[in-house]
């Protein structure tokens, strides 16, 4: 391993929230020149494998007190075995030191990685940390790969992590398409978003080269509207089961699930002055109890706020842009 990662600075994703079309053209993968992976939330790490099978884990940023990065090793002692396990000496991986659960964000990470080693461990003993790679720079067969392109690199890191059994030690999930149909169902779940790239992206330590890579993430955070309708769902099924989807009408027609049941398509809300229609997020409970005749008195005395958040707020229709129901809650003090 010749070239020096311990000094090395990251990557930095370009984060450009405009409406322009090179953004529209990474979000919708024209011409399938993207891939985009999830980013999940937590604290950045790059476990570098020594040919001397020392293993360092080292941090994104310099410390302002050390003027040097931070050392993670001692503080995940689970990952370093399990690592080891599943890639030479010679290995240099990127990850996201993070929880399973996608709740917890970097604040949760953050509480065992800035405790000392002994203290970082002993918070881990009912809830470790997990691994979640996304990128490998160099390999002990293949050798660096910094001007290798990006689907490439990632090819083989899902390659090396195949085989492995390991409970902390993933490559985070990948999509190669309907990346913000996806981002949607991430955000749901709490998730944070995902980070698109090029393809055929080389790793440039320490840029930001704009329109290489795009972070997609929720970028509103919470906001509590008040629901003052619902929408009818949409009537036929034109999915890709017809011959065996089982919801029809009295006439034998394939209808979607939520007609069937009659329950709600979707929620209007109330979002400063605009209302805006929003679908993604709700459950078939809340589509049932909405639809319901409790559910319609509540939104006729409005009594019942939606939670959601949105990618962003369009700066000229005052609408949102892919928002998202959180959860559906009861006005206080009704």
């Amino acid at each position: 391993m010749i070239y020096n990662f311990m000094d090395m600075p990251a990557e930095k994703y370009y984060d450009n929230k405009k409406e322009c079309e090179k953004r529209n053209d990474m979000l919708n993968n024209k011409n399938n020149q993207y891939i985009a992976t999830v980013k999940n939330d937590g604290e950045w790490a790059c476990f570098i494998y020594n040919a001397d099978k020392t293993l360092v884990v080292r941090s994104r940023s310099i410390s302002k007190v050390t003027n040097k990065y931070g050392d993670f090793t001692a503080k995940v002692p689970h990952l370093v075995e399990e690592f080891k396990k599943i890639f030479k000496p010679g290995t240099v991986v990127l990850g996201e030191l993070c929880f399973d659960d996608p709740t917890k964000t970097s604040k949760d990470v953050g509480t065992i990685l800035r405790c000392l080693p002994d203290k970082a461990v002993e918070r881990q003993k009912t809830n470790p940390l997990s691994l979640k790679c996304f990128d490998i720079l160099e390999d002990a067969d293949s050798g660096n790969l910094l001007k290798t392109p990006y689907i490439n690199r990632l090819t083989l890191l899902t390659t090396k992590l195949a085989s492995s059994t390991s409970a902390y030690i993933s490559c985070t999930q990948i999509f190669l398409s309907n990346f913000i149909e996806n981002a949607e169902e991430i955000w749901s779940k709490g998730g944070e978003g995902l980070v698109i790239q090029r393809k055929n992206n080389e790793y440039e330590p320490g840029k930001r080269t704009a329109w290489h890579t795009l972070k997609l993430k929720k970028t509103l955070g919470e906001v509590e509207v008040p629901i003052i309708g619902i929408q009818a769902p949409t009537y036929e099924y034109t999915g890709d089961s017809p011959d065996t989807w089982k919801f029809k009408d009295e006439n034998g027609k394939n209808i979607t699930k939520f007609a069937y049941y009659n329950w709600a398509g979707a929620i209007l809300v109330d979002y400063k002055g605009t209302r805006v229609s929003i679908s993604s997020g709700l459950n078939d409970e809340d589509r049932a109890y909405l639809n319901s005749d409790e559910g319609l008195e509540a939104i006729r005395k409005q009594n019942l706020i939606a939670v959601i958040n949105a990618m962003e707020e369009d700066p000229v229709s005052g609408s949102l842009r892919h928002p998202i129901v959180v959860r559906i809650r009861q006005k206080e003090n009704m």
